[in-house]
């Protein structure tokens, strides 16, 4: 089977974007995510991405999610480590907040946290400039909704057809001058009785999918999808399906035997871990994972969102059949060597299942007897966290020019042969791109470049078996 035709189009190296942490998407749904589900859900992927985690300025001075709480704890983490960067139409604080105090000055009392000295955030990460103006591509995002046009993110509510509540919409946006396009702007449709409340409650849920989609395109991100309570705004963007689905990583920690708890007695493990990720032995671990994955996407992409989880979780099971599950532990245990060794028989598996669509009854269970290179576990206290083996040194991959130039270009040199040997296909010419463009000038972000990095690197770690590529092998192992 040809894992692009399948629809899996995620390397496990985007950014991603932590849309949850919108409180305004958060407050137009009527059953929202519990902040221990979420925690959970961003230490899943915290474990199985190798890209940054990204959201704006504005989430972490807004969101309770970000402020206090379990997920909070481990963003700050993300933070400090160098995992998590927020956009901002500022290149300071303190014209960031004044931007508020003019956004928000006909809604302070709901937005009490920028008129506080004491109100700011506890923490501070990497800020990155965003250049497109994103309250411009919220209003137009709305008017395209309200008019029925083309490209709609979520369906359009019965109500927008009344012509009253449409003229009072469109004379609101006219007059919006530097009012933020948030809830509040559209208070005064609740004048048009029932019918204003219920638009003003759609329109909330037509900003959020629009916001969202603008920093979607601003870092070139995916989002986690599967997330109870948020599948309406999943349907424009799963284009990191199925390595940012949910239930779909949730589901593949269980059948690698990982555990992942989070609390506020695992906080010291989860910090060295995260500075750990920085290790080749993690971008290799996402590699192999994102190829599993992609042979597992059997679903075509026109399919529904549920249906290609279904279909590639049935697979993802069968790739698996006779491991052992995971039993319930308190203390975080991730042996990713133990993984590397697992995924790759799973994936040998899961390509003939994919293309044979062979019966259970056909495999076996995985072969377990191969020691692992290095072990990543720990009690709650973090004292027993380990690393040892053959990539025991913990130092950033940076993108260091004369390594990574003979790297590229050997690797041009043998584009075809490794595409075909990995079955990335076209996707590792255009992670090759990327690098190159990176290296003579271009102006990609050096994050996007890195990622693209360590993804090439994972996959020809992962041809590592072919001679004809020994000299390659050697120039990914030399780079980090």
């Amino acid at each position: 089977m040809d894992v692009d035709s399948a629809g899996g189009v995620s390397t496990g190296f985007e950014p991603v974007y932590l849309h949850f942490l919108d409180s305004q998407l958060i407050n137009s749904v009527a059953r929202f995510p519990r902040p221990d589900d979420l925690a959970h859900v961003f230490a899943v992927a915290a474990v199985f991405r190798g890209g940054p985690f990204y959201c704006s300025l504005s989430a972490l001075w807004e969101s309770p999610l970000a402020r206090q709480g379990p997920l909070a704890e481990l963003i700050r983490i993300a933070a400090e480590t160098g995992w998590l960067v927020a956009y901002s139409g500022f290149e300071s604080t303190e014209e960031f907040i004044q931007s508020r105090h003019e956004l928000y000055a006909h809604a302070w009392t709901r937005y009490p946290m920028y008129f506080s000295a004491t109100a700011r955030p506890a923490y501070t990460p990497d800020v990155q400039v965003k250049l497109s103006d994103t309250s411009a591509a919220l209003q137009r995002g709305t008017l395209n909704h309200l008019h029925g046009s083309p490209g709609r993110l979520i369906p359009r509510a019965e109500v927008l057809e009344s012509p009253r509540i449409q003229r009072k919409i469109e004379r609101i946006l006219r007059n919006r001058g530097n009012r933020a396009m948030t809830a509040p702007l559209f208070d005064d449709l609740r004048d048009a009785g029932p019918a204003g409340y219920l638009a003003q409650k759609h329109l909330t849920k037509v900003m959020s999918a629009n916001y969202l989609r603008d920093y979607v395109a601003a870092g070139t991100g995916v989002i986690l999808t599967g997330i109870h309570g948020l599948s309406l705004f999943e349907g424009s963007f799963t284009e990191g399906f199925p390595g940012s689905d949910a239930p779909v990583l949730n589901t593949l920690a269980k059948m690698l035997n990982m555990n992942v708890p989070y609390n506020v007695e695992t906080s010291r493990w989860w910090y060295r871990f995260f500075e750990a990720k920085h290790a080749p032995l993690h971008a290799e671990f996402v590699g192999r994972t994102g190829m599993l994955l992609r042979h597992c996407a059997a679903a075509p992409v026109a399919a529904s969102l549920p249906a290609r989880r279904s279909a590639t979780m049935g697979i993802l099971r069968r790739s698996f059949y006779g491991l052992p599950q995971n039993t319930c532990r308190g203390d975080p245990d991730i042996d990713l060597a133990a993984a590397l060794n697992r995924l790759e028989k799973a994936e040998q598996r899961a390509q003939r299942i994919g293309v044979l669509q062979m019966s259970t009854s056909e495999h076996s269970a995985p072969d377990e007897t191969q020691p692992p290179a290095i072990v990543f576990h720990g009690n709650v206290s973090g004292s027993s966290f380990v690393l040892s083996g053959r990539d025991s040194n913990i130092g950033q991959v940076g993108i260091e020019a004369q390594r990574v130039r003979d790297f590229t270009e050997q690797l041009r040199d043998n584009l075809d042969e490794v595409a075909r040997e990995s079955g990335e296909g076209a996707r590792v010419a255009q992670e090759l791109a990327t690098v190159e463009a990176h290296l003579n000038g271009a102006e990609v972000p050096a994050g996007r470049a890195q990622a693209s990095l360590e993804y090439l690197r994972a996959v020809v770690l992962g041809v590592a078996g072919n001679a004809a590529f020994t000299g390659l092998v050697e120039l990914a192992q030399n780079i980090g």
